[in-house]
């Protein structure tokens, strides 16, 4: 989608041609260089209809310097599995009530605009009697928001209780958020 813009007194129509993701692979500050872009089109040849010019065209990129912040190694939750970002999670329940012979399916959804490289599957906290199995990943998913990137991913976690017992499942997930400085656990 372009946009009318005003640059020295004049009147330009912008568009984005194409765009880059960045994931921050190590703390500390980065110095990112120019970067060389060509972009190829074609002009209206006016003598032959048939056959048009192609137009070469390079420009550069502005430098670009960054401050990538480390993560706290203290106060890290049970439940952060990586994700560094902006996040939501939802999650669905099989059912509310079984026997020790059923399995309960629980299914989370998380999205996120993190590098998806370091981010999995949450853990859960432990419940005595309550078997937690390796969840499986059903599918994965990216679309571009307000020119972020996002990811969404898709989880199903198989749960067995071992005795009758009462007790509460609480799905969270954990993520480090850049703008807060903190970790911020979803429930």
């Amino acid at each position: 989608v372009g946009k009318n813009i005003v640059l020295n007194n004049k009147n330009y129509y912008t568009q984005s041609i194409e765009y880059f993701v960045l994931y921050a692979q190590k703390s500390g500050r980065h110095f990112l260089e120019k970067i060389p872009i060509q972009y190829k089109y074609e002009i209206e040849n006016s003598r032959n209809p048939f056959f048009n010019e192609i137009k070469i065209e390079k420009y550069y990129t502005n430098d670009l310097t960054l401050d990538v912040l480390e993560i706290p190694k203290k106060g890290v939750p049970i439940s952060f599995s990586g994700g560094v970002g902006d996040f939501s999670f939802s999650t669905n329940i099989s059912k509310q009530t079984l026997t020790t012979d059923e399995v309960i399916k629980v299914e989370m959804v998380i999205k996120g605009d993190g590098d998806p490289k370091f981010w999995t599957a949450p853990k859960w906290e432990p419940i005595e009697d309550v078997e937690f199995f390796e969840p499986n990943f059903l599918n994965e998913s990216v679309r571009i928001e307000n020119g972020r990137e996002y990811y969404t991913r898709t989880y199903e976690y198989i749960i067995q209780v071992k005795k009758p017992k009462d007790f509460i499942l609480q799905p969270k997930f954990s993520y480090f958020s850049p703008e807060s400085e903190k970790y911020i656990t979803l429930e």
